[in-house]
């Protein structure tokens, strides 16, 4: 006869952490996430506005600093008009944004617990000192750190940047609130 071994999961060893215990299920989420073709286009496709925000800060900036461009702003007024950076093109960012974070969160959340259910990953995942309320604000605060990474994140970079970049004060007065 063939001695039969219990086959179970070894016990938690590690040092239990009394705060951020759903910061263990984020890290998973983003490693897995981050592997994902689909998910890096999506990150990608936003990126991109991104980049044309940046260009646009710095095109205006430019256009608007220097005493020797005033003529060529004069000239190209309608377009000035296009590139302005004040609360509008915020609106427009972040408007832009929505539809790239509503597809990313889709896909990002709707594989979450499924995923983890199907691989057994919720019997490694509880025989940890962690509750259930830490894993569901994990799986709740990756699609929370995603959304803001890519809408809030890169409109306070582009603040930031108009502000970095304007030769007065006077933007900054006129543009503190936009971030609320």
């Amino acid at each position: 006869k063939l001695p039969i071994y219990e086959q179970s999961y070894r016990s938690f060893d590690g040092e239990v952490r009394q705060r951020f215990r759903w910061w263990t299920i984020v890290v998973q989420e983003l490693r897995v996430l981050f592997k994902s073709k689909p998910f890096l286009i999506l990150l990608i496709l936003s990126s991109l506005l991104l980049i044309f925000g940046i260009l646009r800060v710095a095109i205006y900036n430019y256009l608007m600093s220097s005493p020797s461009n005033t003529s060529a702003a004069i000239m190209l007024s309608g377009a000035l008009k296009f590139i302005s950076v004040d609360a509008k093109m915020f609106f427009v960012f972040i408007r832009i944004q929505s539809p790239i974070v509503f597809l990313i969160t889709i896909f990002a959340g709707a594989g979450m617990i499924c995923n983890d259910v199907q691989d057994n990953l919720m019997e490694i995942y509880f025989s940890k000192p962690l509750t259930w309320r830490d894993y569901a604000s994990g799986k709740i605060m990756t699609l929370v750190l995603i959304g803001l990474s890519i809408t809030a994140a890169p409109a306070l970079f582009l603040l930031f940047l108009h502000n970095m970049l304007a030769a007065d004060m006077k933007t900054f007065a006129a543009t503190y609130w936009f971030p609320i």
